[in-house]
This record gives C-alpha cells, structure tokens and sequence, in this order.
C-alpha cells in the first residue's frame, strides 16, 4: 500500500473507531510487517516441528533461564544491588537504585527512584506488605530484566528458530507463540524472542514484542552459585535506550536478622499491599464502521502498568508511525479498564487496527 493510501486509511479508521471483542476474526485480512530495528535480527524463522528440534530449543531456553532462576526451590539466600538510569518519556524517569534481600521463600525490596520509594515485603504467609505508593513502570522493568526475563512455554506453542550473527558472535533466536504461518518468514507480531549463545548458554537479546529489546552485556559478569548474571543491561524501545542498569553486586546473605521480614507498624498500617507481575500480553481490537470495508491490520503495541483495581498508571507506544494511531493507541490504552487482578500488571496491549477504505456505493461527502 502507497503512503498516500496508507495516510487515507488511518484518517477514515480514526474517523469511525468503534471498540470490538477479542473474539472478532478478520479472516484475509494482510497485516502490516513488524517494523525494522537495529535489534530485530532475525530475517527468515523457521518452525520446529520434529520433536528433537523442539526439545533442543526448549533445552536451549532452559538452560538460558536457568541463570536468572534465583526464586527456585532450595536456591540459596542472596542480597542483590543494582543502580539504574532512564531517559524515557513516562511521569517517572531519571536515576534509581534498588535493593532486595531472599532467604527460602521470603524476601524484602526497597526501590529509590526519582524523587520515589517504594518497598515490598513477601514473608512466609504468602501475604504482601509495602510502603510508598505506585511502583514505577522502570522499577517493574528492572526488576523483570533481572529476576524473570524467561517465561514458561507451553507444551503446544509454537518454536520457530533463526541463527544470526550479532556483536561478534552467533546466537540463536528461539521465537514462541500461540501460532503463527508455518512458512519461513521474518518475526511476526504475536513472538517473543529470546536470543541466546548455543554454546555457553548464556541469554544474551529478550524482546516481549516488537519494539523493545533488552540486551545482557556480560563482559563484566557475575557469577552466582553457578548463575551468571550479565553485569550491564540495556533496554531500548523504537531503536532508542531508555534503561541502563547495572547489577552493583549480588552476594551470599549470610546471617539475615529475622525481623527483617516482619512487617513495620507502618506496613500494617496500610494492610496487605499489591505485588508485582511478570509480563502478559493483551490484545485490543479496533475495527472500522459497518460502513467501511476492512483492507488491512496495523498494530501498534502500548507498553503499560496496571493497577490492581484495572486502571492504567503508565503507558508509552513502541512504535512511533503512523503517528495518528499512535495517539490514539495510547488514548485507548489509557483509558481501557482491564480486569482486576491481585498483583500490578506490566502488560503489553498489542492494539490491532483494522484500516478501511468505504465500501462500494458509500459516499465521504457529508
């Protein structure tokens, strides 16, 4: 489609925007490419449909994850430093720095940052308490970027897979979602992506969506208990860093004063506080008028947090064109009420809307 054809069909979409259910099926309808990125390294991915090739690309994948488990059973206690600086566009950006001590199921975090702090206490009740107020959308991400870059892949998702050469080395990018085309073809918009060394196992580019890759430098890396963690991590957002941080230290416990995890009069004074969660994806559908005939998809994805309650507390676009639904992506977005949930959501709302052009016989003028 022509710029000028694609400028047309944004101005009559945003002319007549009407909401529609997830369930809407826009069966043929061609959708617009994932946009290029300086990060986007995977041209051709191909699906892995033997069971070996399956099997090696989770065991790829676990082994990956297997450096940034520090929840799992039995793992030993650890304090972990880090300090971090964002340049963004959200209401809470600049220098932080963050704290967090585990010990067996137990743990206990303070954040500062921007003028903010926060903290969270998890003790062996499974109840949470917490001073402060909203956690910052960068504070969710640095701790994301740390303590739970790799998600759980179902049994039936989809694995495509790509070698590529990045930085002097050759990685292979698994990619994973519910479905996608069989044919080869460059990312699409429903994978994630994880990027890793073959060889040594070691995570190297996570994308959640496109748009936002988070890259581990492990030249000055930690090693753990058998973990090693990437001393310097990047994340960039439409090709641009917006989050440098830097794990300072991560060390054995050792002796931890047990009413640490006891909750302050403070923190029973405010009652059970929301946690945090990994990141989801949610999709928002829009769709031209009954009017109007559907002639392709352009999604725009809004990088968001959530309250507990469903209200959206940050959001920012990881596309910047076509600028219109940008704008009108975000405005979506922030006005959406999500479901309430137990815990502060980092969610990913891949807004998919469907550009039209009048159907036969229907006329612009007014």
């Amino acid at each position: 489609m022509s710029r000028s054809r694609l400028r047309f069909a944004v101005v009559a979409c945003l002319a007549s925007l009407v909401l529609a259910p997830a369930a809407i099926c826009q069966a043929g309808i061609p959708t617009v490419p994932v946009p290029p990125d300086p990060l986007e390294l995977v041209n051709n991915a191909v699906s892995l449909t033997e069971p070996e090739q399956r099997a090696a690309a989770l065991e790829l994948l676990e082994r990956a994850q297997q450096n940034y488990n520090f929840y799992a059973p039995h793992a030993p206690a650890f304090i972990l430093k880090v300090s971090f600086n964002s340049n963004g566009q959200l209401q809470y950006e600049g220098p932080g720095s963050m704290e967090e001590t585990y010990v067996g199921h137990e743990e206990r975090w303070t954040a500062e940052f921007d003028g903010t702090s926060v903290s969270r206490l998890l003790n062996g009740t499974g109840v949470g308490y917490g001073v402060g107020g909203v956690i910052p959308m960068r504070v969710q991400m640095v701790r994301s970027a740390i303590l739970w870059p790799l998600g759980t892949i179902g049994a039936r998702a989809m694995i495509r897979s790509a070698n590529v050469s990045y930085d002097g080395m050759q990685l292979t990018c698994v990619l994973t979602s519910g479905s996608v085309p069989d044919a080869p073809s460059p990312r699409q918009w429903v994978e994630k992506e994880y990027c890793i060394d073959p060889e040594t196992g070691l995570l190297h580019i996570w994308s959640e969506v496109p748009g936002i890759y988070i890259l581990y430098d492990y030249s000055s890396a930690i090693q753990f208990h058998g973990h090693t963690i990437a001393g310097r991590i990047t994340v960039t957002e439409n090709g641009s860093p917006v989050l440098r941080i830097r794990v300072d230290s991560l060390a054995d416990a050792g002796q931890v004063d047990p009413r640490e995890f006891m909750p302050t009069p403070e923190m029973r004074a405010q009652g059970p506080f929301v946690l945090l969660s990994g990141p989801r994806r949610e999709p928002l559908f829009v769709r031209p008028s009954a009017s109007e005939r559907a002639t392709m998809m352009q999604p725009v994805i809004v990088h968001a947090t959530v309250s507990r309650d469903g209200d959206v507390m940050e959001e920012e676009a990881l596309q910047n064109s076509p600028e219109p639904l940008v704008e009108k992506a975000l405005e979506l977005v922030k006005n959406h009420k999500f479901a309430s949930s137990a815990r502060q959501l980092e969610v990913f709302v891949n807004v998919k809307f469907y550009l039209s052009q009048p159907s036969e016989g229907t006329s612009n003028s007014q």
